[in-house]
């Protein structure tokens, strides 16, 4: 029974942490609280229903009274969580609190939500234990064994809710079948047990609680720093491991059962031989001593771990199920011993305490609040305090020296003084932190899960596979609250490119590729935005869209960014790309998490555009799931735009779209535009209304000086090289997601397959299916007519999409006109340039390019002899008589060319080229044909010497 209990409560703590998560964000005070408020239950439910079992007839009946307890309050879960969204953000958008008073705010919120539930499951351990209560000499082995199951069955509760039901049925399906356990395990406890004499019918009636002895006393802090110690090793661990494993929610699950394996492990080696020592004090200082002496010494492996996977991916490969594999052996070698004998120190320490029989259940209550009381202060000191400022090497060698000064206290104090091992042990374990060599930044901060297959195929792989750490220089490191924030220069191998890292994956640099996403995601929305007042900006990185984006006459900018060190990386080394986007008085910078400001703040912003990491890393997936999609819909503005960055990349064309679906349930028209040169990082606008670009609005917001400077430093063509980035909108993006999955708070697959495939080459797949479903949609060409103060100034032509305005294919090369005719009966008649002339009649266009016959001119006559050539395949052959000469091609496969004609009219001194072809066509006809095309519009032939 006891092990599903465990099992029951891990899967509780990881659903109810994410629950709340949502809700509260995922930064590192959000998450630390509601773990806090999980672990204060637990300690007043061990306090508060260990007295009470000592007063219950029958404790196994209690215990099982608490388990249908915490079942029952699992089901009214979700209808709380909603009660609890809207008091929280009601108190926000009424007083506006500030941080620490909102803070506050919060984790009494989280301990209220939790306190039922938590103080329930801490009242399980010392329920159980007095109804196993018989005799007073096996106490330790008693009680010692029942945590030992509790903690094997929190492995299991862990394995299972991160490996199997939270991937396959989500949160609320998870939710019930925990709650079915609790059912099925007080069925067990309340009828399955029968009741009667001994020592289940046996209670004790006490006004007073247990009088303590001093010594009792010393043991009760003894177990609160020793819960301490431990947190902070579990943080320091956690936090260096990710960066060798990923930030996934299967790293984190198998962090955390390697770290309960452990537990579960020692406690039940030490409940075995608890009753053998003869001074339990003097055994649980030695404990100490090892477990600080044991952390010490297995700190280099953690400093080396990167290259030890590595080396995994070298002789296994770099699959999903390698990296699993190697996280757990890895992080099993690393935790098992000093985990062991955390877990050994529980049981011991009942022994220690030496409780009477009629008060094991208080006793034992007060024991593990102690320790958990020390497990919350561990948690917070260790993530907001020791991690930030020394870092989590000196984070493991500070709790090791706290250790050791605990394992001394105790020996000392205990009655067989044999203090001269652990003045040893303390010494040996001191001068071995002192000798040890600081990790190396470089190497952790190398990201190897998900470079290291990059770094296997590099440069003298098979000699030294971290090689490539040697072409670039580390300028920046910081071990801030929600991850590790890292800044390299690259050499002249590597172009010199400044990356910005965190948790060793690469998010923002100042290459090129990246300079043209992060450029286009601020003008593509705001480009097409029709009010230009509020902006929301999720996610600083480098800095440059939020830079860019002060290029544009916005009344506010507001910049939301989860990890202070990205703020502070920004600002200290990517000025050059930024424009210093703090000084600007618009912009308004604010620490915390994106999701949680969407939910909170009250205003409706014009533009809104998301540039989180990857959807698979855990926390960031919050920023792509339906119902944060619903929460931004409710904060634009009329009119609004909402910009949302995908990595093509690095998806699966299924979760891709299953990400385009999401957002498309939410938003009913979309449309989907490429960053040029790799076209690999998409940019989709949703709106709630079709979105209708003005040519003449485009045109002018472009033409602002510092805004057409940065476009025309891009590379983009003005207007229409701009509109040409889109793959496809409306109709076309519901048929090509049509049929997908969703993301949802309650299911959040992208988190789960995602961490599957990071490693896979499926980028070029994903990429692939979107240009092959653009070109095979046939879409009419039609012209828009760009005029300013009546005079028709421009024309261009493209496949129009369902974006009036908006083209799958935009010919940019007609965007420079000489002459417009007049447009009767929609016969478009356009002069473009000298030498060429597009006409549109019926359902044909006809473009006519031209030369004169003259030796000055040949050059152009042979070119488009070329362009024809190109286009088709001679069927009657070239033939020339005098100054007649005529040629007829037939179109090949796969252009748009219904026919090609060269001919030379002997009473006109002028070659001609027509090429005509339907105004419905394929789409990359389309694009074939005016690459051709181009070439003899805007690009003279060179003349042949001779």
């Amino acid at each position: 029974m006891f092990f599903g209990s465990g099992a029951t409560s891990l899967i509780y703590e990881v659903v109810w942490s994410r629950s709340l998560s949502l809700i509260f964000g995922a930064t590192a005070l959000g998450v630390s609280t509601v773990l806090a408020a999980f672990m204060a239950g637990l300690a007043l439910g061990s306090y508060w229903f260990g007295r009470v079992a000592d007063r219950h007839k029958n404790p196994v009946r209690l215990y099982g009274l608490l388990e249908a307890g915490v079942g029952l309050y699992a089901l009214a879960v979700p209808g709380l969580l909603r009660l609890v969204e809207f008091a929280y953000v009601g108190y926000y958008r009424a007083v506006e609190p500030s941080f620490s008073v909102l803070s506050l705010f919060r984790f009494a919120l989280c301990f209220l939500i939790l306190l039922v539930p938590t103080t329930l499951m801490g009242g399980t351990l010392p329920a159980l234990s007095r109804a196993i209560a018989v005799d007073e000499a096996e106490m330790g082995r008693g009680v010692g064994s029942l945590y030992a199951v509790n903690t094997f069955g929190a492995v299991f509760g862990t394995s299972a809710a991160g490996f199997l039901l939270l991937p396959s049925i989500g949160l609320r399906a998870t939710t019930l079948v925990a709650a079915a356990m609790n059912f099925g395990i007080a069925l067990v406890a309340l009828y399955g047990i029968p009741s009667g004499g001994g020592v289940l019918a046996q209670a004790v009636n006490r006004g007073a609680g247990v009088r303590f002895t001093s010594l009792q006393k010393v043991v009760l802090l003894a177990a609160g720093i020793s819960g301490f110690c431990a947190f902070c090793y579990e943080v320091a661990w956690t936090r260096t491991l990710t960066l060798s494993f990923g930030g996934s929610v299967y790293a984190f699950s198998t962090m955390l059962v390697g770290f309960l394996l452990g537990i579960a492990v020692g406690s039940a080696v030490a409940s075995v031989y608890a009753n053998r020592f003869k001074d339990p004090l003097w055994a649980l200082g030695a404990v100490q001593v090892l477990i600080g002496a044991s952390a010490v010494a297995v700190s280099p492996l953690l400093g080396r771990m990167p290259a030890y996977v590595l080396e995994v991916f070298r002789r296994f490969g770099t699959g999903f199920g390698v990296l699993q594999g190697a996280q757990f052996l890895l992080c099993t070698a690393v935790m098992l011993l000093p985990a062991a004998l955390m877990g050994a120190a529980f049981p011991i320490g009942v022994k220690a305490l030496a409780p009477r029989r009629e008060e094991v259940g208080e006793s034992v209550g007060v024991l593990y609040a102690a320790n958990t009381f020390g497990t919350i202060l561990g948690s917070f000191c260790a993530g907001f305090l020791l991690l930030p400022t020394i870092g989590p090497q000196r984070t493991i060698q500070a709790a090791a020296v706290v250790n050791l000064l605990l394992g001394l206290g105790l020996a000392l104090g205990s009655a067989r003084r044999r203090a001269v091992l652990v003045w040893a042990a303390l010494g040996l374990g001191a001068a071995f932190a002192c000798l040890q060599k600081p990790w190396s930044r470089e190497l952790l901060a190398s990201g190897v899960y998900f470079y290291g297959d990059a770094m296997l195929r590099g440069y003298r792989a098979k000699i030294d596979p971290l090689r490539p750490l040697a072409d670039a220089r580390l300028l920046y490191y910081r071990d801030g609250l929600s991850g590790t924030v890292a800044v390299f220069q690259g050499n002249e191998r590597r172009g010199f490119i400044r990356s910005l890292a965190i948790n060793g994956k690469v998010d923002a640099s100042d290459g090129p590729w990246d300079m043209m996403t992060q450029r286009l995601l601020a003008h593509l929305p705001l480009l097409l935005a029709d009010h230009l007042r509020d902006v929301l900006i999720i996610g600083i990185g480098s800095g440059c869209t939020v830079g860019t984006a002060t290029l544009y006459p916005a009344r506010s900018i507001e910049a939301v960014e989860i990890e202070p060190g990205v703020v502070d990386a920004s600002k200290r080394f990517f000025q050059h790309i930024n424009r210093n986007y703090w000084k600007d008085p618009r912009v308004r910078v604010i620490v915390g998490d994106g999701r949680n400001h969407v939910l909170m703040s009250p205003r409706r912003y014009d533009c809104i555009i998301s540039e989180p990491p990857n959807p698979w890393i855990s926390g960031v997936s919050n920023l792509f799931t339906l119902d944060h999609y619903r929460r931004v819909k409710e904060h634009l503005a009329p009119g609004g735009v909402f910009c949302q960055w995908l990595p093509a990349y690095h998806m699966t064309p299924d979760d891709f779209r299953t990400a385009l679906h999401t957002l498309s349930e939410v938003f009913p028209n979309l449309s989907l535009w490429a960053s040029p040169p790799i076209y690999a990082d998409i940019l989709i606008l949703a709106t709630e209304k079709p979105l209708k670009p003005d040519p003449e609005l485009l045109l002018r917001r472009m033409t602002i000086p510092p805004i057409m400077r940065d476009i025309v430093d891009m590379g983009i063509d003005g207007p229409w090289g701009l509109l040409s980035l889109c793959l496809m909108s409306g109709e076309d993006v519901v048929q090509y997601c049509a049929d997908s999955g969703l993301h949802t708070d309650d299911h959040p697959v992208l988190e789960y397959v995602g961490p599957k495939r990071v490693r896979t080459d499926i980028g070029e797949k994903t990429v692939e299916s979107l240009w092959r479903f653009r070109h095979e949609v046939s879409l009419p060409l039609e012209p828009v007519v760009v005029s300013r103060n009546g005079r028709t100034t421009a024309v261009w032509f493209g496949a129009r999409m369902d974006l009036p305005g908006v083209w799958r294919t935009t010919l940019s090369d007609l965007f420079s006109v000489r002459e417009v005719g007049p447009v009767k009966n929609g016969v478009y008649d356009v002069r473009v340039g000298r030498r060429a002339r597009l006409s549109l009649a019926g359902g044909e266009y006809e473009l006519t390019l031209s030369c004169a016959r003259t030796p000055k001119e040949e050059p152009w006559a042979q070119q488009m002899l070329r362009v024809a050539g190109e286009l088709g395949r001679p069927v009657d052959g070239i033939f020339i008589s005098g100054h007649e000469a005529r040629g007829v091609w037939s179109s090949q496969m796969g252009t748009a060319v219904s026919a090609v004609t060269w001919h030379c009219r002997q009473n006109r001194m002028q070659y001609m080229l027509s090429i005509t072809w339907p105004r419905q066509m394929n789409q990359s006809g389309v694009i074939n044909t005016w690459r051709k095309v181009a070439e003899y519009v805007h690009c003279a032939p060179a003349r042949k010497s001779g």
